[in-house]
């Protein structure tokens, strides 16, 4: 198993913006982000379950940010679940990253990296194949 390199976020964006010697543009992104996000009202999220990405000779496990409200219904929800066994995301994270994709159009390859679109995630590990590290991980969940 090889562990993520760096501590644990979810990546709402990417290719990410590339900043000068000065810092301006990424201060003039933080005013873009800041207009952006006024309409996302503040939220919480828990993690509800984990799953896999499958690559071409790996694949990465990662936990599943799903609505932190115990009574809100899973199904009630334009989000669809990134797999059958998950619960729908986080709709502040999907509201958040949706907010922000508007605003910076160029960085869409999470948007679009597959059909269901993005899929926040905590990447926790990376195994080389597929069944050696994430086949056996679901039974213990």
């Amino acid at each position: 198993m090889r562990a993520p390199r760096r501590w644990p976020h979810v990546n709402l964006l990417y290719p990410f913006l590339k900043d000068d010697a000065k810092g301006r543009n990424f201060a003039a992104a933080a005013v873009v982000a800041e207009e952006a996000l006024t309409g996302v009202a503040p939220f919480t999220c828990s993690i509800a379950s984990f799953a896999y990405f499958k690559h071409a000779k790996s694949c990465t496990v990662w936990l599943h940010p799903a609505d932190a409200d115990a009574d809100a219904d899973p199904l009630d929800s334009d989000v669809v679940p990134s797999s059958p066994t998950t619960l729908p995301a986080s709709r502040g994270l999907m509201e958040m990253q949706a907010a922000l994709q508007a605003a910076f159009s160029f960085a869409d390859d999470l948007s679009t990296i597959s059909p269901s679109g993005f899929t926040p995630h905590l990447s926790v590990g990376q195994w080389w194949g597929h069944n050696a590290g994430c086949s056996w991980l679901f039974p213990l969940w």
